[in-house]
């Protein structure tokens, strides 16, 4: 939605985006969306890690590279989701942390 100035005019908002979104700065949606690239990101980079070392299943699940990927991806994305909809529940943007320090390759 537009907003309006002092005279009635209506004037959009630098940084906002009309629309289904509903008025979300895009900065926040920018630095959401950047969360869960860099939780999948890091989820790849620990299962390449994992196959160049040649890794078999039991040193897998023994240095919790499985867990800890399912849990960084499943955190992640769902605090990504959370802040992109609401930008000022603190609770996505901590999911959206958590997952992203819990993905990390060991």
């Amino acid at each position: 939605m537009a907003a309006e100035d002092d005279r009635g005019n209506e004037v959009q908002r630098l940084g906002h985006r009309e629309g289904p979104g509903g008025g979300v700065p895009m900065r926040t949606k920018t630095l959401a969306s950047g969360a869960a690239a860099l939780c999948l990101s890091e989820v790849v980079i620990a299962v390449v890690l994992v196959v160049t070392l040649g890794w078999n299943w039991q040193e897998t699940l023994d240095s919790f590279v499985l867990s800890n990927g399912a849990i960084g991806i499943s955190f992640g994305l769902c605090g990504t989701l959370i802040a992109w909809h609401r930008p000022r529940h603190p609770i996505g943007w901590m999911y959206a942390l958590g997952g992203t320090l819990q993905a990390r390759p060991p």
